[in-house]
């Protein structure tokens, strides 16, 4: 079987984008209207019948407040505001791409300890549903909190 060069390169081009480097940084996408974002948290990955617990791995989707969806809030103290720990968050289509995103020690260990075991929970987390660098989006959705909190469907409050 013979493959052109021109194939082989439409194949390559077609690969790339999955080998994104897993040290790109994540890029808040704006938000438009209504929209909320929620935390997709995704399950631990198993290899070999061994849970890896060591990285967490999620998606942030964007969600109209009017409908969206089952959802559960968190609360938890911030602790050190340095971001010392990252998460990978799945972009794409299908979620292929990974990206990191930096968070505090305090969410890190949260994340690790809320995930389910085997099913996907979804969360509103300040710290990550709103783009803490972007002053406009973070004043515009601090006016928004208590109507976010209302629409969640409990409160999961984490000390630690």
């Amino acid at each position: 079987m013979t493959t052109s060069v021109s194939g082989l390169i439409t194949s390559f081009s077609k690969l790339s984008f999955l080998s994104d480097s897993p040290k790109s940084p994540y890029r808040y996408r704006p938000l438009k209207g209504d929209q909320i974002r929620l935390l997709r948290l995704l399950p631990p990955t198993r290899q070999k019948g061994y849970l890896h617990t060591e990285f967490v791995e999620c998606e942030l989707v964007h969600v109209s407040l009017e409908d969206p969806g089952q959802f559960e809030a968190l609360s938890y103290v911030w602790g050190p505001p340095d971001r010392t720990k990252t998460i990978q968050i799945r972009t794409g289509k299908p979620q292929l791409r990974v990206k990191v995103l930096g968070v505090t020690d305090s969410l890190f260990t949260a994340l690790q300890n809320l995930r389910y075991a085997s099913k996907t929970r979804i969360l509103w987390i300040d710290q990550l549903c709103n783009n803490q660098d972007d002053k406009k989006e973070m004043n515009a959705q601090v006016k928004r909190m208590g109507d976010i909190y209302r629409q969640s469907s409990c409160t999961v409050i984490w000390l630690g």
